[in-house]
């Protein structure tokens, strides 16, 4: 039934007086930007445009780029699946907030810029698919990816992780930009894929009568601009694998992949009230503190970036060295956090405790990470 929605309201949309035009970009993100709970201090860690991100010197983020606003999330470590559950608990990052480090969401989040070649200009539709790529492929897996699902938003308000605003994730305001939209289906395989994600909106009112304040126009996006946040990507690791592999990062290298937003069928489209441009260049992610250039065109079906969108390692809490394991040899690495602010990096592979630093307290939980570290997977 949705599919006939989708393609009744894609009909409607060609029928309109309405051209392409170009701009914008689809970023990931493993935080939610917004104030709920589930971290110490869940209001610092989460955000990515409030006004509280850098008051609090231990928030990994603000070690990255752009003072860890947009562009400074992208990599996300989780945890192997373990045989006797040492990846449950409330450590770094546990930002889905379950309490589980073998889970994490990437969040999707979409910049419009204004297009001068027309006026009442505002997306009509957005076609997602993944590509997740092993950094390694010609060398054996190592620890993998077992799901992926991808929830494209509605607007809906929900609680917590389950909240589901599009246009204002901080200060949420209900409305739903879309006509209709289905989030697609898993494709099955090492690691999975995900397509035929895609949403639509017509921007007219009965009557006919254009209204571009139904959808997403153009923001503004200084850094405490809130982006839109249009859906989200949950992955979950598989089951730790045990061939530990030297030299040091040889085993992360191995259980490390690379996520990349494609366009699919539906095409990315701007619609405007009268004439504008033909074309939608969307930079997909970013490239360190700025949008991937050059942008890829909307008009063309799996166009998507040269530069990763996001980045998922499937990496063993206390595993400093990379080789798959924990052991003696990465306690120089681990100590020498304490008690240094460190980034996204190390926070995650140090921090046990759940208060977003590597400190002394961490210590007894590290220790027990080399001994059940022995029993594997």
């Amino acid at each position: 039934m949705k599919k006939a929605i989708l393609i009744a309201a894609a009909v409607a949309l060609i029928a309109t007086p309405a051209v392409f035009a170009q701009d914008s970009v689809i970023w990931l993100d493993q935080r939610a930007n917004d104030t709920n709970g589930g971290l110490a201090g869940n209001a610092f860690h989460r955000t990515i445009t409030g006004t509280l991100i850098g008051n609090n010197g231990n928030n990994p983020f603000t070690f990255g780029v752009n003072g860890g606003r947009r562009g400074a999330g992208q990599t996300l470590f989780i945890s192997p699946r373990h045989a006797d559950g040492f990846e449950l608990g409330t450590g770094f990052p546990n930002m889905d907030m379950d309490s589980d480090s073998s889970t994490g969401s990437l969040w999707i989040y979409m910049d419009v810029n204004d297009d001068a070649s027309g006026t009442g200009d505002v997306i009509a539709s957005v076609g997602l698919d993944t590509d997740v790529l092993r950094l390694t492929p010609a060398d054996p897996a190592r620890n993998t990816l077992a799901d992926i699902s991808l929830n494209i938003f509605d607007g809906t308000s929900g609680a917590g992780i389950d909240l589901e605003e599009v246009f204002n994730s901080i200060t949420p305001t209900g409305q739903n930009p879309w006509n209709n939209h289905v989030d697609g289906a898993i494709v099955a395989g090492s690691p999975p894929q995900w397509e035929g994600a895609k949403a639509v909106r017509v921007a007219v009112d009965p009557g006919p009568v254009y209204n571009a304040s139904l959808g997403m126009e153009p923001n503004l996006q200084g850094p405490t601009d809130a982006p839109y946040r249009i859906g989200r990507i949950e992955l979950e690791a598989g089951t730790r694998n045990c061939q530990f592999l030297n030299p040091v990062g040889g085993h992360r290298a191995r259980s490390t992949f690379n996520v990349f937003l494609k366009n699919n069928n539906l095409l990315t489209v701007r619609t405007y009230d009268g004439v504008g441009d033909a074309e939608e260049l969307v930079s997909y992610g970013y490239d360190g503190a700025v949008p991937e250039v050059p942008p890829a065109s909307g008009n063309d079906m799996n166009a998507s970036s040269t530069v990763p969108d996001a980045v998922v390692a499937v990496v063993l809490k206390g595993d400093f060295g990379g080789d798959g394991n924990v052991t003696s040899a990465d306690t120089t690495a681990y100590l020498s956090k304490i008690p240094i602010n460190t980034d996204v990096e190390m926070t995650y592979l140090g921090d046990f405790t759940g208060d977003v630093k590597v400190t002394s307290a961490d210590t007894t939980a590290y220790l027990d990470a080399i001994t059940r570290s022995l029993s594997c997977p």
